[in-house]
C-alpha cells in the first residue's frame, strides 16, 4: 500500500518536473526566437 502510494508521488513530482521544464524550455525558446 504504502510503496502504491510513494510511486503515485513519485509520478507526480515528475510530471510535474517535466510541465516546469517544457514551460521554461518554451520561454526561452521565445525569448531567443524574439531577438
Amino acid at each position: 500500500m504504502i510503496s502504491i502510494c510513494l510511486l503515485k508521488v513519485v509520478i507526480l513530482i515528475e510530471a510535474l518536473g517535466v510541465k516546469i521544464y517544457i514551460k521554461v524550455k518554451v520561454k526561452v525558446f521565445h525569448c531567443c526566437y524574439s531577438l
